[in-house]
């Protein structure tokens, strides 16, 4: 956060808050500035703040069901433990933004950038991220059972002990990821960019998913096939590591 929150008293907040849902509804009064100010708590479920300046806003615990906030600025902003249950953050700039905790199941991030956001136990179920920039973004430990993230750029994500059970990858950028002690029994890997992507001993994949990835997606995870029949005895006896990945990543 690069500024500072402004000190305005809970009726000016209410006011300008007021004034910019009827503005962005009805183009009527003058469009609100709500960068910077206090929102820790608020109830703002089904609030209509389309394209809303929020940056920098302190957003901590408040109530954001079904809130409209496409194309809404938040960069910066402070959205722990915030509740946003199947809200609107469609086109939105969440970048350096902190939704550590956040409750975001059933949310629309389609094509929100997302870069270098703290997502630290992040709960996004069932939420849509096809195409968001995740670039640089910390989602250890985030929840993302069938998730949707085809197309999202993913690249030097922090996705450590992240459950991505069923999640959909479609084509989403995953270069030089860390997914150490990741869940990745997903919905579909297909061209799924794994280069420099780092795994270790905890890092779960489920066997569909072994069988289905590529040649190419195997040497960027450090695979190898199974080996020929003629060659199992010689292969456990020379315990090919790549081979152990395999076995490892599809238990």
């Amino acid at each position: 956060m690069t500024g500072r929150i402004r000190s305005l008293t809970k009726h000016e907040v209410a006011q300008a808050l007021r004034q910019y849902q009827s503005w962005a509804r009805y183009r009527e009064g003058e469009r609100s500035d709500l960068s910077y100010i206090d929102l820790s708590g608020w109830d703002l479920r089904f609030a209509y703040l389309y394209g809303a300046n929020l940056e920098g806003s302190r957003l901590t615990s408040a109530k954001l069901t079904e809130a409209t906030l496409i194309n809404a600025n938040l960069s910066g902003a402070d959205l722990t433990g915030a509740h946003l249950p199947a809200a609107n953050l469609r086109q939105a700039r969440l970048m350096r933004a902190n939704l550590a905790g956040a409750y975001l199941g059933g949310a629309n991030l389609s094509d929100a950038s997302l870069l270098g956001a703290d997502l630290q136990g992040t709960i996004l179920r069932r939420a849509n991220l096809q195409a968001a920039d995740l670039r640089h973004a910390n989602l250890q430990g985030a929840d993302l059972p069938s998730a949707h993230l085809d197309g999202a750029n993913l690249k030097y994500a922090n996705l450590d002990g992240a459950n991505l059970y069923e999640a959909y990858l479609n084509r989403a950028n995953m270069r030089h990821a860390k997914l150490l002690g990741a869940r990745l029994a997903c919905e579909t890997l297909a061209l799924t960019d794994l280069r420099g992507v780092r795994t270790n001993w905890f890092t779960r994949m489920s066997a569909r998913n072994v069988r289905h990835l590529t040649d190419e997606q195997r040497r960027h995870l450090g695979m190898q096939g199974a080996p020929r029949a003629g060659n199992a005895g010689r292969a456990r006896r020379a315990k090919n590591p790549t081979t152990d990945l395999a076995r490892r990543l599809s238990r």
